[in-house]
This record gives structure tokens, sequence and C-alpha cells, in this order.
């Protein structure tokens, strides 16, 4: 005869069965809350256990990379074809370019350069990049990079300044207007802010005529110009 010594939870289901046992006659149980006696079974409790066990056992699932299979190889080929920038120093500052779309919605189809300017790190460690953002819109970039290297002199310690000279502006595919700018400006001066007056309708006027010129410039950009075309360069820098 083998004694079995089970886990205490089968041990109450035995007792759970053998109190329902005691009210037929016809069925015999011998259960304790410690052993199970048994004068056939010679299967150890180690096997029962490993058994039990392997049956519970959670399936187990490699982890989920979370890239197709099939287009892994597409993917590491597209970012190995991301160029490096190629840095070239002007001054105080590094200058490089970076190719992005017109039109994001396009990205095979036409490209022009962005002007990018970085600030290396003075220190030995090195915690990443910061890229700024001056706004504007319109504003600079490169040379706003050089007030800022001066002014947070102790994050350049550990951290690259980078910055961009937003499309339209400075030498990224500088949109070229052909109307006088001091004709929108004079009207501007006399408007008075009104939503209902007549000089309303002459600033409006004088904008589209303004913005005409400018598409008549540069068609590829003038429609590509808004902060949502920032945001997407913005990520193409990084």
């Amino acid at each position: 005869m083998t004694t079995l010594r089970l886990p205490a939870t089968w041990a109450a289901a035995f007792s759970l069965a053998a109190s329902c046992a005691s009210e037929n006659p016809s069925v015999v149980a011998d259960v304790t809350t410690d052993t199970v006696e048994s004068s056939t079974d010679t299967t150890s409790e180690q096997d029962i256990l490993d058994t039990t066990e392997a049956e519970d056992a959670p399936e187990v699932l490699e982890p989920d990379s979370g890239v197709d299979d099939t287009s892994a190889g597409d993917a590491a080929e597209t970012v190995e074809s991301i160029p490096e920038i190629v840095w070239v120093t002007e001054g105080a500052i590094e200058v490089g370019v970076v190719s992005v779309p017109y039109d994001y919605a396009a990205p095979d189809g036409p490209r022009f350069d962005l002007r990018v300017g970085r600030v290396k790190r003075t220190g030995p460690v090195s915690k990443g990049v910061i890229l700024f953002n001056f706004g504007g819109p319109g504003a600079d970039g490169l040379r706003n990079l050089q007030f800022v290297s001066e002014v947070f002199s102790e994050s350049l310690k550990f951290y690259d300044f980078v910055s961009w000279n937003p499309r339209g502006s400075f030498g990224s595919d500088q949109l070229g207007c052909t109307d006088d700018v001091t004709a929108l400006e004079a009207v501007l001066d006399v408007y008075d802010g009104s939503l209902e007056s007549s000089s309303l309708d002459v600033l409006l006027q004088t904008m589209r005529d303004f913005i005409d010129s400018c598409r008549l410039s540069n068609p590829l950009l003038i429609d590509h110009m808004g902060f949502v075309s920032w945001a997407d360069d913005m990520e193409s820098i990084r």
C-alpha cells in the first residue's frame, strides 16, 4: 500500500466527495485531509505533481517583436537607406541638410533640402540631442541655435543642440514672393480690427494677392507650409 500526500485543496475535494458518499452505501471512500491510501496505485507523489504542473502550466509564447516577419527585411532596408547628415563647420555651428518631401502624403514625390544646424556637446558624457523649434513662424533656427548654446551652456555639456530653418525660409527652399510685402504691411497698418468693416475686405484681398504671388514663385511649396508639415519635418530630422 502506498501513501500519497496531496495538497490540502485536493484533500478537501476528496473530503467533500466522501461526505456525499456516506449517504450512499454503495460508494466507499477512505479520505483524510493529509493522506489517501491505495492498495493498487504505485504512482509517486512527484509523478502526480509533475503531471499536474505540466497540465496547468500556461502556454509559453515567443515575444512579439511587433514587426511582421515578412516585412522585417524591408524595414531594416528602409532604416539603412536613411542617409547620415554630413556636417560642415560654419562659424560657431555645424551645418547640414535633410532631404524632405514637399508633400508628406506623397513621400515619393518631389523633395527639397532643409537646412539644419548643430552645436555639439562640450562634455565627454552624452545624454542625447535636444531639437529646438524656435517658432516664429519662420524664425531662423541656425542663428538662434548659437544664442541658446550660450544661454544653456550647462545643458550643452551633456546634449547636442540641433535646430533647422523652416521650409520656405533661410535656405530651406526659400519662398520668394514677387509682390512687394510693403503693400500688405500698409494695409495691415490701417486695419482697425473689425470683422465687419470694409477694411477687412481690403485686407483679405491684399493677402490673397500676396499669397498668389508666392504661389507663382514656388507652386510646389506654398500649399505645404503649415504646422503639420513642420511637425513632419521635425520627425525627418529626428
